[in-house]
């Protein structure tokens, strides 16, 4: 533990002990249920912000920023093959493309959001649908439940590689602001998916978790590893 607390690992180090800490006092005060309730209508049997503008503006915004990504990525070879000069970034690029691809793609969606087995908010006998509540980190793997961990709250921590490589190469003032831009994103995320009814609390916890590690570990092993 003291290895990972120290030098170049230890923020996934100390995230991995804050995601622990969080999820105890998520389970043991049955946070998710309370927070996801504070959104639900029993009346109605409805999340009514659902189809807010904001919540789905900010929906919207993961499948418009993949779908960008996508198109950049399979771009940018064509473009560095031609402009020499572009290939400075090409570790960067290689470290962003690593980061989603193996955090909000990889870990989030392929391997937990499809076979973790944890019922939405909106699916669970709580708030109007037919699945049992199952806390956080209780797995029910192969079963019915998309909601374990959020794959549109993973995405933003993913871009955090851009954010740590322009304070490698000096621009903190640059490195500073996307850093808040990208955390303000994945707040403005993750709360239009728990206001939708879409995602626990503890979901979305864990998908910026998950990114962040990846994020950080990417940009630690591709684009700052010693030349």
């Amino acid at each position: 533990m003291n290895n990972m607390l120290q030098g170049k690992y230890a923020p996934v180090g100390v995230a991995t002990i804050v995601i622990l800490l969080l999820s105890a006092a998520i389970r043991l005060l049955n946070l998710d249920l309370l927070v996801s309730g504070l959104f639900y209508d029993a009346a109605g049997n409805t999340f009514p912000l659902k189809d807010n503008l904001l919540t789905v503006f900010f929906y919207n915004t993961i499948p418009w920023a993949v779908t960008g990504s996508l198109l950049f990525f399979l771009a940018y070879p064509f473009v560095a093959y031609f402009k020499r000069p572009v290939r400075k970034y090409n570790r960067l690029v290689l470290a962003l493309f690593l980061s989603l691809l193996i955090g909000p793609g990889l870990i989030v969606n392929s391997i937990f959001k499809d076979n973790f087995g944890r019922p939405r908010p909106s699916q669970s006998i709580e708030f109007g649908g037919t699945e049992p509540h199952r806390a956080v980190l209780e797995a029910n793997w192969g079963n019915k439940g998309p909601s374990f961990p959020s794959g549109h709250a993973a995405t933003p921590l993913a871009f955090l590689v851009l954010a740590l490589a322009a304070r490698r190469r000096g621009y903190k003032t640059l490195a500073t602001n996307l850093t808040y831009a990208l955390v303000f994103w994945y707040v403005a995320v993750s709360l239009a998916r728990i206001v939708a009814g879409g995602h626990h609390l503890s979901d979305v916890v864990w998908g910026g978790y998950f990114s962040f590690v990846c994020a950080w570990l990417s940009y630690q092993w591709i684009y700052n590893r010693t030349k």
